[in-house]
């Protein structure tokens, strides 16, 4: 209950700030933009909607490291945090919550994504399929990690290089696949100190490449669904382990 009712400030805190409306507002206004204006034959295929899906989950990723960055700190900046940690909550309790709060912000701003496209599609005469009304929700575990990630990040780093190292909080950016490509930019020398760095990177990052697929691959099954469903039971423990890490350097601080 305890963890709720922060998680509930925190949306009103969220709501009250109007940048998240702002930007909903504004994403809405591009994606209605570009389905209104673009006349193709194929409408209503995964070609005709990718771009549109695909903006849409690029902006819900950045919108997830732009809430880790502030969620916790606006509350120390007005003395919020110190204000609710006088009551019986524990500060991991806290960041469950503030965490909580920022998911919900991010599962609202898909629904209303989904929403634009499917009314955008309507007034071109498409039919609304299943893959475009699931797609932006698929990816939200993988937004809730790198919200919690990037929480954890805020914590031990200065806020500009937190963001910086958020951005890089994806296995596909240090996997195998990932390297050999890199190998064939960089000298040698530079990919034997990369490499081990990378592989040991890997394995501590949010398995983010499971759910960001690209809306054709998601549309047309072309991605791995087993490995997907088999990472979902992971992804809450990830955040809540990112949490429990973030409240213990967070209490190393003055509030």
């Amino acid at each position: 209950m305890k963890i709720l009712t922060v998680a509930g400030f925190t949306l009103l805190r969220l709501r009250r700030s109007r940048y998240l409306l702002s930007g909903a507002i504004l994403l809405a206004i591009t994606l209605g933009i570009h389905w209104l204006s673009t006349a193709r034959a194929d409408i209503g295929s995964p070609g005709d909607v990718q771009w549109a899906q695909d903006f849409a989950r690029f902006v819900g990723w950045l919108a997830a490291i732009w809430l880790g960055l502030g969620l916790v700190q606006a509350d120390q900046a007005d003395g919020a945090l110190r204000s609710m940690l006088t009551r019986p909550i524990s500060l991991p309790e806290v960041l469950f919550g503030k965490a909580l709060g920022g998911f919900a912000a991010l599962a609202a701003f898909a629904l209303a994504a989904d929403a634009t496209v499917a009314v955008a599609a309507g007034l071109r005469g498409a039919s609304v399929s299943w893959p475009m009304l699931a797609y932006l929700p698929a990816t939200l575990p993988a937004q809730g990690m790198v919200l919690a990630a990037t929480m954890l990040l805020a914590q031990a780093l200065p806020r500009f290089a937190a963001g910086v190292a958020a951005l890089l909080v994806r296995d596909e950016f240090f996997s195998d696949h990932a390297l050999g490509t890199y190998a064939r930019f960089l000298p040698e020398s530079v990919m034997n100190v990369f490499a081990p760095f990378a592989h040991a990177a890997y394995w501590v990052m949010p398995p983010t490449s499971a759910y960001f697929v690209g809306y054709r691959e998601f549309a047309a099954a072309e991605h791995d669904w087993l490995l997907a469903a088999l990472t979902m039971p992971y992804a809450p423990l990830y955040a809540a382990a990112a949490c429990l890490l973030a409240a213990a350097l967070l209490s190393r601080r003055e509030l």
